[in-house]
C-alpha cells in the first residue's frame, strides 16, 4: 500500500498493489487507537483509490488495509 500526499489535507490517494475483493476496506485509527473512519474499496486489480479525509481533524493516523477481515498491510499519514 502506497499513500500519497504525506501529509495532506483534504484528499489523500491510496494505491494497492494487489487484487481487491469485494469485502475490502481502508479504516483510519487515530492515535489512541479508535477506528474513526473506513472507506470501502472497490474491486479490482492494483486499484487506485482517492479517499476525502476533510473530514478527519489535524493528527497522526494509522491506515489499515483490510481484506475478507484480515489486515493485509498498513501506513501511516498526517492530516493537517
Amino acid at each position: 500500500m502506497h499513500v500519497y500526499p504525506n501529509p495532506a489535507t483534504t484528499m489523500i490517494t491510496v494505491a494497492l498493489n494487489e487484487t481487491t475483493g469485494n469485502n475490502s476496506r481502508i479504516r483510519f485509527i487515530d492515535q489512541v487507537g479508535r477506528v474513526v473512519s473506513t472507506y470501502n474499496v472497490n474491486e479490482g486489480t492494483n486499484t487506485i483509490e482517492s479517499i476525502d479525509i476533510s473530514n478527519l481533524k489535524s493528527g497522526f493516523y494509522t491506515l489499515q488495509y483490510m481484506n475478507n477481515g484480515r489486515m493485509i498491510s498498513q501506513s501511516k499519514i498526517v492530516k493537517y
